[in-house]
């Protein structure tokens, strides 16, 4: 699975820690007990003594509850470079069996949680408040590094690569009734492609040549503008489209390769026309020259 990125889940100490809390007012319970059980306990204090055992008792019961809740919803998670494992479970994402990956948002355009798809349809979520926006950022990073080099590649082969937007109806909805089902039963309201002559994007073909991407790292906000007319064919944020991050990086990259190469064949034309001049001037040179010699022998 490569290196490891992030570990969650309880520590062994905070296991350690709360076992021992439970245990000791247990025991503080049984000695109490004892002890009134034996008679060594004055008749004027038992009572009391009675009372302490149910109170200890009672502490050590919430404590056991309390310490199953905590141990049943922290799942441990292990996310590496290739993958990612979750222990309990015994279940493993691997990078390269993932269908689709997407994300719900919450009320702010953060967001709420990662929804991975495997080929074999199993789905997973990931509360970005239990795995924290650095374990999404790892993860999307990971992805990218992995696939974008073989997806950029099959469009420039010809291949059409499709990703889902969510539309702003289905934005709202998820804002306000954001379950666990809906999550995974998402279907995407609208889709763009990218292709190897530019994006397509409601029956539109927007060449590379005239595309300008902008994407803001600290919001999330993509704008793609058509610098044609500069009309606006995109703005949203990437916790609104299928994978994220990724499309996007793969049209930065388009959109470099075409300006690059657009930069170099303007290059070509002006060496082309350079080398030209100097050949006409050369032509120009000889002509003259024959033409003094022609003088100097007459």
């Amino acid at each position: 699975m490569g290196q490891l990125r992030k570990k969650i889940g309880l520590k062994i100490s905070s296991i350690i820690s709360n076992w021992l809390l439970i245990i000791f007012f247990a025991l503080l319970a049984a000695s109490v007990q004892y002890m009134i059980f034996l008679k060594k306990i004055t008749e004027d204090v038992v009572n009391y003594s009675q009372y302490s055992v149910y109170f200890f008792v009672v502490v050590s019961v919430a404590m056991l509850i309390a310490f199953y809740v905590k141990f049943t919803i922290n799942i441990p998670i292990s996310l590496y470079e290739k993958g990612i494992f979750m222990k309990r479970k015994k279940a493993s994402i691997m990078y390269n069996e993932i269908a689709t990956y997407y994300f719900t948002p919450a009320s702010n355009n953060k967001m709420k949680s990662l929804i991975i798809e495997k080929m074999n349809e199993d789905k997973f979520i990931f509360e970005v408040s239990y795995v924290g926006e650095d374990f999404v950022d790892m993860f999307q990073k990971d992805y990218i590094a992995t696939f974008t080099d073989e997806t950029v590649e099959k469009i420039k082969h010809g291949y059409e690569v499709g990703f889902g937007i969510m539309s702003g109806r289905q934005q709202t909805v998820f804002k306000v009734f954001n379950t666990k089902g809906m999550a995974k039963k998402l279907e995407f309201a609208d889709q763009f492609f990218i292709c190897k002559d530019g994006l397509k994007y409601d029956d539109q073909l927007y060449k590379w040549t005239n595309i300008r991407a902008g994407y803001d790292i600290q919001t999330g906000n993509i704008e793609i503008v058509d610098t044609t007319d500069n009309q606006m064919i995109l703005n949203t944020y990437f916790t609104y489209v299928e994978k994220g991050e990724f499309p996007f990086n793969i049209i930065d990259i388009l959109i470099d390769e075409v300006k690059s190469l657009k930069e170099k064949s303007v290059e070509y034309k002006s060496l082309i026309s350079n080398e030209d001049i100097k050949e006409e001037n050369k032509n120009e040179d000889a002509s003259q020259d024959t033409y003094n010699s022609s003088e100097l022998q007459s």
